[in-house]
């Protein structure tokens, strides 16, 4: 997989091993907000080691690092991260406290 130095920065800092961001980009979906994002999670990865796609070695190694997002454009790895909240949904209007007027 190709990568910009950034890329690699970033998993280094975040601990994901190249042949989960390799899984990242064969096997993650993309997103419907942003067709540029695919996401990994463990019901895909658990379903890709059902299947037969994935050895064992690899589930365990991936299941860490899941969910996991990567950021591709034109074949190329920007940037990868972990969502720490729900990345595919509109964004939702705050529903606590009053709003202020001045």
């Amino acid at each position: 997989m190709e990568m910009t130095d950034h890329a690699r920065t970033r998993m280094l800092q975040r601990h994901i091993d190249e042949r989960v961001a390799d899984l990242l980009e064969k096997e993650g979906v993309t997103l419907t907000r942003n067709d540029e994002r695919l996401l990994l999670t463990r019901e895909r990865l658990g379903d890709l080691l059902s299947r037969g796609k994935i050895l064992h070695d690899l589930y365990r190694l991936a299941e860490k690092d899941v969910p996991l997002v990567g950021v591709l454009r034109e074949g190329l790895l920007i940037t990868t991260f972990r969502p720490t909240r729900r990345i595919n949904q509109s964004p939702r209007r705050q529903r606590h406290g009053r709003s202020r007027q001045y």
